[in-house]
This record gives C-alpha cells, sequence and structure tokens, in this order.
C-alpha cells in the first residue's frame, strides 16, 4: 500500500468514521463540546457523497420556508412574465416569484411571506389555468422522467430517427429507468444512404429537398415508426453547425416530425446555439412535442 494511502488510515481518538461511497478515504464526526466538526476528503465527488449520505442527518433541522417550483418548457422567460402579469400584481406582498431559465426551460420559483403551503397551491391553480401546456412538472420533476412515465402508464411504444442529434433524444428516454418498457429502439440516420436503406425515405425526395427538410422529417418518423412497430415515430434533422448552413439552410436549422395514433405534426426551428447545446435543445424540444401532442391535448 502506498505511503500517501497509509496515511488515510490516520484517525483521531472519540471520532466517528464516515464510509466514503466513492473512493478510499473515509471522512471523520467529531462531537467536542457543543461542537459537530467534520473532516472530508477534498474530492468534489467524494466530499458532497458522504454529506448526503451521512452529515445532513447530523446537522440541526432547517427553519422550512414553503416554496413551489413550477417547470416549464416552449415559453421564455420574458413571455411567460408577461402571461401571468396579473397572478404576479394580484399576489404581491404574499408570495415572491423568481424566474430561473436554463436551455431547458423556465422555472418558475415561488415562496410564501406567510409560510402558507395554500397560498403556493392557489397561485399554481391560477397559473394552470391559462397556461397548463407550458408547464411540465413541480419541484424535482424532470421532462424525460415524467414524459417516460405518461408513456408507460399509457402502454404508448416511442421509436426515434435522429440526423443531427446523434442520439442525444434516445440518450435522454433510455436514462430514465423503465423506458425499456415503451422505447422500442432509435436510429442514427446520419446519412443519406441510412436514411433510404434503413428508414424507406424516398430517394426521390432527398435529392430535391435535401437531408434538412420538412419532407425528409417526416419520413424519417414514419419510416422508423414502421421498422420498430412502434406506436409513436420521431423524425429529426438539421445542421447543428458549426458548419454545413447555407444561405437557404442556415446553422442552428432544424426539423421535428411527430407521427402516430391519429397524429402528424413537424415543427421548424432556427436555433442559434452551438453544437452541443443546439443538440440537447432539439432533443428536448422533441421530448415536450410529444408531451404537448398526446397528453395536454
Amino acid at each position: 500500500m502506498p505511503k500517501s494511502n497509509r496515511s488515510q488510515a490516520i484517525i483521531y481518538n472519540n471520532c466517528e468514521m464516515l464510509d466514503n461511497p466513492k473512493g478510499t478515504a473515509k471522512g471523520m464526526f467529531i462531537n467536542h463540546n457543543t461542537t459537530k466538526i467534520f473532516i472530508l476528503p477534498g474530492v468534489p465527488l467524494e466530499m458532497k457523497s458522504i454529506f448526503h449520505e451521512y452529515i445532513e442527518k447530523k446537522l440541526p433541522p432547517k427553519k422550512q420556508i414553503p416554496y413551489l417550483t413550477l417547470r416549464s418548457f416552449g415559453i421564455s422567460e420574458s413571455t411567460l412574465a408577461e402571461k401571468i402579469s396579473t397572478i404576479l400584481n394580484k399576489w404581491n406582498g404574499k408570495v415572491e416569484f423568481a424566474f430561473l431559465p436554463s436551455h431547458k426551460g423556465v422555472d418558475l420559483r415561488l415562496n410564501s411571506i406567510d409560510n402558507s403551503r395554500s397560498d403556493l397551491l392557489n397561485v399554481m391553480n391560477e397559473i394552470y389555468r391559462h397556461n397548463r401546456e407550458y408547464f411540465y412538472g413541480t419541484d424535482d420533476d424532470i421532462l424525460e422522467y415524467v414524459l417516460v412515465g405518461k408513456l408507460i402508464e399509457k402502454k404508448i411504444t416511442l421509436a426515434v430517427a435522429e440526423s443531427c442529434t446523434g442520439g442525444q433524444l434516445s440518450n435522454y428516454i433510455t436514462s430514465v429507468s423503465g423506458s425499456s418498457n415503451i422505447f422500442k429502439g432509435g436510429v442514427i440516420a446520419y446519412s443519406n444512404q441510412v436514411k433510404i436503406d434503413i428508414l424507406s425515405v424516398d430517394k426521390e425526395i432527398l435529392d430535391k429537398n435535401g437531408a434538412v427538410s420538412d419532407e425528409v422529417a417526416i419520413q424519417m418518423a414514419m419510416g422508423v415508426k414502421s421498422k420498430m412497430n412502434s406506436d409513436i415515430g420521431i423524425g429529426i434533422t438539421g445542421i447543428s453547425g458549426p458548419t454545413g448552413g447555407t444561405s437557404e439552410k442556415p446553422v442552428g436549422l432544424v426539423f421535428i416530425a411527430v407521427f402516430g395514433l391519429g397524429i402528424s405534426k413537424l415543427k421548424k426551428f432556427i436555433l442559434n446555439l452551438d453544437r452541443n447545446m443546439h443538440q440537447e435543445v432539439t432533443a428536448y424540444i422533441a421530448l415536450n412535442m410529444i408531451r404537448r401532442y398526446y397528453f395536454e391535448k
């Protein structure tokens, strides 16, 4: 054993050892008179793991201030603020509103000034009354988990055909435990030949309109649905950049098609984002389209 590891075996008298789920250096807890002392490894992953596993339960309880987070996607911070401006004014002085935007949507955090949980629920219901379609959950909900849960509940199967996202949509779906119950599979149809051979995209349409077009996105969705025998098929094609754009089809252009169960929808976006962000946001838009068209009708 190296000397550097041996030093990790030195402990103080009268201390409690805290197991390290992520490494070899254990933590230590010393209760000296009225002072609690915690000694932790410096590696962030290990330190956080020990903290959440052992230390939080030893700390004095926090003062609980009622709050509620409403999670949205598909609407900008400024537009959301405008839509609920009357509610903001009505509850001013009783509820604090904080808009927390990211590339995965806008979180609206509500804090009750009067420590009233009922006030928060009343505000939520008022916001939902006219804007429900933008909100997919509350607090710790995550869009892909919410969507996969709904698909499992309704026993609706899904298959995806991705080009510019390179498997990002499939990754989001399969990150959820239980997704195997509804996810048939995905095709990363990066080349035109794969679109033709695997997804049965019409070669004449490809030659005429190009791979990044509404017609190809629709045929990708229809093709993967047929190939995988799923209830819903998703087709995504676009230009994530930073190269490959033209004056007619600029970098950021993307088409997303949803097909199945009597629904055929196509959306066109130009997302001025870097390559990785473009792929993530495009995949999230696809998830949200499924949620909107099949569960928020």
